[in-house]
């Protein structure tokens, strides 16, 4: 597992992704937003934008895969829950370069994925450890992508639950 210390473009390209979605996906009711390490300044992160796409009407998920895939997306099917349907970007065979989560919106998943942006964006301490256990496991778990992302899970979790609160450590 590689991390890339953060790059000022990320944010850009974050931003160019979503208006790539919502051109792709036309009138149908979509809420796009940059979400991911990548849409942190400052933090550590994997090479890949992560994205996630908001639909408030999921009985017209198959249009959203019809009109994803045409516009160049990989759809590689529903998640184990944790991501909702996944869609990718490849650059090139094999080459990742956009992960998009296509979740209810409204909905206590689509809040998680804001929550944990925008609490890491606003808390540097909640940053800074997120960053030492993304450095960690990333070096625990090289070579095995889902042993990463379980192992950062009960961090978020906590994170999330707690609002942002520091909790304290008697």
């Amino acid at each position: 597992m590689s991390l890339s210390s953060h790059c000022a473009n990320w944010l850009k390209l974050g931003a160019e992704a979503c208006r790539k979605v919502e051109q792709a996906c036309g009138d149908l009711p979509i809420v796009v937003e940059h979400v991911g390490s990548t849409s942190v300044p400052g933090l550590v992160a994997k090479p890949i934008i992560d994205l996630a796409l908001g639909l408030s009407d999921m009985a017209r998920i198959d249009e959203v895969i019809d009109a994803l895939t045409k516009a160049g997306f990989i759809y590689r099917g529903e998640g184990d829950g944790s991501v909702g349907f996944l869609f990718v970007w490849e650059s090139e065979p094999d080459i990742r370069t956009i992960h998009l989560h296509a979740v209810q919106y409204p909905s206590a998943h689509w809040d998680d994925y804001i929550v944990f942006r925008d609490i890491l964006r606003a808390d540097p301490q909640i940053l800074r450890d997120y960053e030492k256990l993304k450095k960690y496991n990333a070096q625990k778990f090289a070579h095995d992508r889902k042993q990463y992302t379980s192992a950062k899970a009960k961090f978020v979790r906590e994170v999330i639950a707690s609002g942002g609160e520091a909790k304290d450590e008697d």
